[in-house]
């Protein structure tokens, strides 16, 4: 699978945004006219002057809305640490885990023996996850109808759900929240992320990007392809585009401090 990255909203003129702000810190300007004079060289000069000041603040009205697909857990893990963007992220209690595809990092992947494992245990963990979640669920329908229906946990939950499916639902959503317990980090999972200028950047605003020393490089990688559209879209307003990274392209990113490997 893809990693998939869409741009769904931003600030319209984002770099002018930024500028009206740090006009209104350093001139006498009132709100009436601070649009005023804004041309495409004030403006940025206005950029340039904050990033040769260090002064990130008004770079913040400016945001960044991006929707992510086919990361892995492990992953996204690992981007939410950074409190460097608003997050919501499928929930595993409430989507059906038997429908999640895995991430299979490229080492593995390029070993034979290694990958005949790797699938083995996903195969052997995905099984679980389904007899886990239909016994639970099973086992609160027939606390509620004892005695009613009898068969293989399948066929008591689909005759269930013919007879109450609202019921039933609620009963597999409460399965899911302890049969998720088994699913890995190779789990794909989907993400919105809300920047502010200073993260999503513009060509000017690398100046004020700031990292945790330890940022996973996966975590970066990431943050390069948000730049990249959030530079393309600083001077106009188009319409959401994506940009989808081919699963051939990914790469192993080595932690070399906590000797650790983490895959997108």
């Amino acid at each position: 699978m893809a990693i998939k990255v869409t741009l769904l909203t931003h600030t319209p003129n984002p770099e002018q945004t930024v500028a009206m702000a740090a006009k209104l810190c350093y001139s006498p300007s009132g709100i009436e006219d601070i649009r005023e004079g804004l041309d495409e060289e004030k403006t940025s000069s206005f950029i340039d002057m904050l990033a040769s000041l260090g002064h990130a603040s008004p770079t913040e009205h400016a945001y960044f809305t991006f929707g992510i697909e086919g990361i892995s857990r492990a992953c996204s893990h690992q981007l939410v640490r950074h409190r460097i963007a608003s997050y919501s992220q499928q929930s595993q209690r409430y989507a059906d885990g038997t429908r999640f595809d895995f991430v299979t990092p490229p080492e593995i992947a390029k070993n034979e023996k290694a990958l005949a494992a790797y699938e083995k245990a996903l195969k052997v963990e995905a099984d679980a996850y389904k007899e886990i979640r239909d016994a639970l669920a099973v086992g609160y329908i027939n606390e509620k109808c004892p005695d009613k229906y009898s068969g293989t946990d399948e066929e008591i939950i689909n005759a269930y759900k013919a007879d109450d499916k609202k019921s039933c639902n609620a009963f597999i959503k409460k399965a899911n929240e302890d049969a998720r317990f088994i699913l890995p980090n190779a789990s794909t999972t989907k993400i919105v992320c809300t920047f502010l200028h200073t993260v999503a950047a513009t060509e000017h605003s690398g100046k004020f990007v700031k990292l945790p020393n330890r940022c996973f490089c996966n975590v970066l990688r990431l943050l390069r392809i948000f730049s990249k559209t959030a530079a393309r879209h600083a001077c106009s307003d188009h319409a959401p585009r994506a940009i989808c990274v081919a699963e051939s392209k990914r790469k192993c990113v080595r932690n070399t401090a906590e000797k650790s490997k983490v895959y997108i």
